[in-house]
């Protein structure tokens, strides 16, 4: 019984440091196996490229291709996986033709319900023109219309008096309207520069709140970075981003551009702008101007890889900082540092 019982908690513990032995294998080739890639484009009239990215000899790849279309293709241990090929692409076109014929028949149907609303507006201002005048009343009366103004005025005559008391008052009620007017003419001035002299004392200490808080934010910005633990942090970070820069840049980058514009001035330019960063892309890059006509061809390759190990210990070597962390968990707990 306990010959058998230890046969099983040996065996057991072969399988498991096996299981150990594959977990850690499996993490060192996705740490330290890199990422390689791969691409190359051309211009000659139509922009054309490819692009693959391949992982531990090939056991896994994605390549892309644009050439009359885009088209991928994804394989493990070469059997294809995925494959989107340039026929629906294809398709999709001939959906958006389609949206578009019906797009350009709707706007088409807009425009003759706009021409027959026109044309209904115009008849009817024309039916509108040709109606018959109508007629007033001191028209159709004629000449009897004298002895009614006749009989106005004679009543008009009797009411003089009546009138003259009605005058004193309304010339009174007039004069309190004008001495209202001149008073409110005279307050008007008073109201805007009350009201301007107020919103200028209320900008001037906005404005004086402001220039003291800017005043303390340079003062906490200056004595943030003159702390020496700052600046150690700051080191730190501008050697990692360095070599992760290095790091994703590709390893080999060659190509050709040749091109030309028919005016010379701006041809002048361009060239002093390739002498001017000649020193960044001589050892890469050929450069071929052409100075008699508008012209762009060009060639590129690169290859490269990146290493995911390497990604791990830039990140770790930045989260190992206490400032750093310090930084991290102050943006994330209040929002700035």
């Amino acid at each position: 019984m306990l010959h058998g019982l230890l046969l099983v908690l040996k065996w057991g513990g072969i399988l498991l440091l096996f299981l150990i032995f594959l977990m850690f294998l499996a993490a060192a080739l996705i740490l330290l196996v890199p990422v390689r890639y791969r691409g190359r484009g051309s211009f000659h009239g139509k922009p054309e490229g490819e692009l693959g990215v391949t992982w531990f000899w090939r056991a896994f790849s994605i390549r892309a291709v644009c050439r009359d279309g885009i088209s991928f293709d994804v394989r493990l241990f070469g059997f294809p996986l995925f494959r989107d090929g340039p026929e629906e692409e294809d398709e999709w076109e001939e959906e958006w033709e389609a949206d578009g014929a019906g797009a350009r028949r709707e706007e088409k149907a807009d425009g003759r319900e706009e021409e027959k609303a026109d044309r209904t507006g115009k008849t009817g201002s024309e039916s509108a023109g040709n109606r018959e005048p109508v007629l007033t009343t001191q028209e159709l009366s004629g000449g009897r219309g004298t002895a009614l103004d006749e009989s106005f005025g004679e009543a008009g005559g009797r009411g003089t008096a009546s009138d003259g008391t009605a005058g004193k008052t309304g010339g009174r009620l007039r004069g309190g309207r004008l001495r209202r007017r001149l008073r409110d003419a005279l307050q008007r001035p008073q109201d805007a520069l009350r009201s301007l002299l107020f919103r200028g004392g209320r900008l001037l200490r906005r404005l004086a709140a402001a220039a003291g808080g800017a005043a303390g934010k340079y003062g906490q910005i200056r004595s943030f970075l003159e702390k020496e633990e700052n600046r150690r942090s700051f080191s730190l970070l501008k050697r990692q981003a360095g070599k992760l820069l290095r790091h994703l840049a590709p390893r080999r980058l060659s190509g050709t551009l040749s091109f030309g514009v028919e005016d010379p001035y701006r041809m002048g330019q361009l060239t002093a702008l390739a002498a001017f960063l000649y020193p960044f892309y001589g050892s890469t890059l050929e450069v071929n101007p052409v100075f008699d006509r508008s012209f762009l061809e060009g060639e590129i390759s690169l290859r490269g890889r990146i290493r995911a190990g390497t990604l791990l210990w830039i990140g770790l070597r930045l989260l190992a900082d206490r400032n750093l962390r310090s930084w991290i968990r102050k943006l994330r707990n209040r929002g700035g540092i």
